[in-house]
């Protein structure tokens, strides 16, 4: 089918359903002819304006991908389910302030043979809408150690994406658009990580990297953030089966300029195999940590401090030399409350103020920051 400018494939479904055989489809079903070389829905090449399809479901083969869209502008694909492709399930090659809504894209890229990385349904131009969509590749075994078949790959610039997954992948979001806002969205159940930024100038809301690293507990971060400038505001880490991701959040950023650095609101991570939060030193991006307090157990010498403001070391009972904080992040500051009981010793990364070790006071605050790795005591 090659859907013209100003046309609409339309039924009268309200909802996008699976399809496990075509009479249980919800909507009208386009199947790929057994000769078909090539997409089921295609468009000229020459910008696609104002058309749009609405309740149809896609069929896909081995030798076909699903639903391409050339240049589209002013479009809209609605509640439209794309199954079997070798393929992409739905894919965007540029345009402009398009509308993808209750999209369903499954067993999509079934030739995983991928010279760059390619999703499931697979964006670019500007200014397009995402919302209520589960994309998946449906990957049980990975498929190559740089991940090239992504669940969903947003591009260019200026995008809207809201509540919608992308799961059971090499990767689930990979994300090199600009400028764009995410609210909602979730990377789930993938055998890499959940979310892979390289975008920058981004903004990320209340978005969740759920259950990932399936390959291999360890092998892989829950969020991998490349690109500079972007902007975390509670977003997560949640671990829901064995597998724990490498860390929680990991941002390779290292620039001088605080601009170009990510910066992280409210962001929290339930556990992760290495740190919760790895960053490059006293260049890179520095999340902002609340002021949680924290009470060690009795005889505790090496302390989690991860999202730690406060550290009251009333409990302890024995004497104790504390040697390490452990689980902190770049820029944290935390204060200790003293017990007679402690004492803090210099090392490798504690700097006292007297370079001596020091023996804690009840009734007294000492406070330690952490720059590039080493936690500073304040005079």
């Amino acid at each position: 089918v090659v859907l013209q400018s100003g046309v609409h494939l339309v039924s009268g479904a309200s909802n996008h359903g699976y399809i496990a055989i075509p009479r249980r489809a919800t909507a009208v079903l386009l199947v790929a002819g057994a000769a078909l070389r090539g997409w089921v829905v295609d468009s000229p090449a020459e910008a696609l304006l104002g058309a749009g399809i609405s309740g149809i479901d896609v069929q896909g083969s081995t030798s076909s991908g699903g639903i391409r869209l050339r240049r589209p502008t002013w479009c809209a694909l609605r509640r439209v389910h794309v199954n079997g492709t070798r393929d992409q399930g739905v894919l965007v090659e540029g345009g402009m302030a398009s509308i993808f809504e209750d999209l369903l894209i499954t067993n999509a890229l079934l030739d995983r043979s991928r010279s760059r990385v390619q999703g499931a349904f697979d964006l670019s131009g500007t200014d397009h809408t995402v919302s209520r969509c589960e994309f998946t590749a449906s990957v049980t075994v990975r498929t190559s150690p740089d991940k090239r078949v992504v669940a969903a790959a947003v591009r260019g610039t200026n995008h809207f994406v809201s509540d919608s997954v992308a799961e059971t992948s090499d990767a689930g979001w990979w994300i090199t658009a600009d400028s764009s806002r995410f609210t909602g969205v979730r990377g789930d159940t993938n055998l890499g990580e959940g979310l892979v930024v390289g975008g920058s100038g981004n903004v990320f809301a209340a978005c969740s990297s759920v259950g990932n690293s399936q390959y291999r507990s360890g092998a892989y971060d829950a969020w991998s953030v490349r690109g500079g400038g972007n902007s975390f505001a509670a977003c997560n880490v949640v671990t829901s089966s064995s597998k724990l991701v490498r860390h929680g959040f990991r941002d390779t950023v290292n620039n001088g300029s605080a601009v170009a650095r990510n910066s992280y609101v409210g962001c929290t991570v339930d556990r992760s195999v290495n740190t919760r939060w790895y960053t490059e030193g006293f260049l890179g991006s520095a999340p902002a940590v609340g002021g949680h307090a924290v009470r060690p157990r009795s005889g505790t010498s090496r302390i989690d401090v991860t999202d730690a403001g406060v550290v009251a070391l009333f409990d302890y009972r024995r004497a104790t030399v504390v040697r390490a904080f452990v689980g902190g992040a770049e820029g944290q500051t935390v204060r200790i409350l003293g017990s007679a009981k402690v004492a803090i010793a210099p090392g490798p990364r504690i700097v006292t103020a007297t370079g001596r070790r020091i023996r804690l006071k009840k009734g007294r605050t000492y406070t330690f920051t952490r720059y590039d790795g080493i936690w500073y005591q304040s005079t």
